[in-house]
């Protein structure tokens, strides 16, 4: 937010303008700065509630309860590293099912 923009909501909101050292009227310094640290702490929130967000959509697509994370012992994280994990080293054996298959079918076509 600019500077015009905070001023205008403030004076929407009750704010009065002060008489500044340098003998303009402003909002003081400090309503700026208030402003922006709420700005930023919001920003805080939505990322908060993205990386929330999507712990859910992770934690359905490895099947995992998320509060049964945040209650695993050690970091919540190690439940889904295990996790996959795991799915990594079934891929690795279905690959292998898989390409054993293609030989069989290979060896089938050519007797």
């Amino acid at each position: 937010m600019t500077n015009e923009q905070i001023r205008d909501l403030a004076l929407a909101n009750g704010f009065k303008l002060k008489a500044q050292p340098d003998g303009s009227e402003d909002l003081n310094p400090y309503v700026f700065d208030f402003a922006r640290a709420l700005i930023a702490a919001t920003d805080r929130t939505d990322e908060v509630d993205a990386l929330w967000e999507t712990l859910i959509k992770v934690s359905d697509a490895l099947d995992i309860d998320p509060e049964e994370a945040r209650t695993e012992e050690g970091k919540p994280s190690d439940i889904f590293i295990r996790q996959i994990k795991s799915m990594e080293q079934t891929i690795a054996s279905l690959e292998k099912q898989v390409e054993s298959l293609g030989d069989i079918i290979r060896d089938d076509r050519h007797e």
